[in-house]
């Protein structure tokens, strides 16, 4: 009846005590109308389900039917599956800002990608740094950071017209800092986050074919809970998996993360003030760094042994 709760049923196949009983009840549930799921697990017994596979699976559900709060498990896929911000008013703000200011400009030679170290640069009180940098006539620079952004919400604004109507020569990406940082190694091992920069890679190929992409490493983390969560080693154990991905011609690798630490291999607060976002100084670190390469792709300098 009205008062049936909805219910989750999970089996193995070879379970002794058969599972159709909760079969009929399911499909019986169905036709009443009343929310149910069935997963059955090959070849488990009676209480013998695999612990990695069920557990995530019944959390999902009782996030989906709303009886606990919180995001749904972090899988290997997540990662690569675009996955949008739209309820946080801001962040759907700024991409659609961003597709106004697309259509407006038309033309875009080059396209910093990535999060809030991108997204702050051209913001607040690093804009005088941003356009130091960028107001200059022979570079059409557009600023695509979304703070907090991870590899899915990077694919979602892909996948939804940020590299739409134009024809980029460089795009300059670095991703993969909230990947590490929002959650513990188990749930996005290294693995994980370089497939997630690898799918970026696919997306910006699929939308801007002519665009050389500057592919740049995680920066360097020192905040205590990083320490704690392994952040900083794991960030290193990614940039090594993502770096695989540069051929040194159509995706170009820029690693100065080293420059970011002091003479003991510890965040240099002078550049990373808050041990992640950079300064000033920071962003000159940034600049010099990736500009002369963008430089030599919209063929403004000659060609030289940096790029890798």
């Amino acid at each position: 009846d009205a008062k049936t709760p909805p219910m989750c049923f999970l089996h193995g196949d070879d379970d002794s005590h058969s599972p159709m009983g909760s079969v009929r009840i399911y499909h019986k549930l169905r036709t009443m109308g009343i929310p149910a799921e069935l997963h059955v697990y090959a070849k488990r017994r009676h209480a013998d389900l695999p612990k990695d596979s069920w557990k995530p699976t019944v959390w999902t559900w009782l996030c989906q039917m709303k009886f606990v709060g919180g995001a749904s498990v972090r899988t290997s896929a997540s990662a690569c599956s675009p996955q949008d911000r739209n309820d946080k008013g801001w962040w759907a703000k700024r991409h659609a800002d961003k597709l106004t200011e697309i259509e407006r400009r038309k033309s875009m030679e080059v396209v910093f990608l990535g999060d809030s170290i991108t997204h702050y640069w051209e913001n607040g009180r690093h804009v005088a740094n941003w356009r130091k940098w960028t107001d200059n006539p022979k570079r059409q620079v557009l600023n695509l950071g979304f703070s907090g952004d991870r590899t899915e919400h990077v694919l979602w604004r892909i996948a939804h017209g940020e590299l739409d109507g134009y024809r980029a020569k460089a795009v300059v990406l670095m991703i993969g800092t909230n990947n590490t940082g929002s959650f513990k190694r188990a749930e996005e091992p290294p693995e994980n986050v370089a497939g997630g920069v690898r799918a970026v890679l696919e997306a910006i190929r699929a939308k801007q074919p002519q665009a050389k992409i500057v592919l740049c490493a995680i920066l360097p983390r020192g905040k205590e809970k990083d320490l704690v969560n392994d952040v900083p080693r794991r960030n290193d154990e990614a940039n090594s998996l993502i770096r695989r991905s540069c051929d040194g011609k159509d995706v170009i690798w820029c690693d100065f993360g080293n420059r970011y630490l002091d003479d003991k291999g510890a965040v240099d607060i002078r550049l990373l003030p808050d041990l992640l976002h950079p300064s000033d100084d920071g962003y000159d670190v940034f600049a010099e760094a990736v500009f002369p390469i963008v430089d030599q792709i919209l063929g403004l300098k000659e060609k030289n042994n940096e790029m890798q």
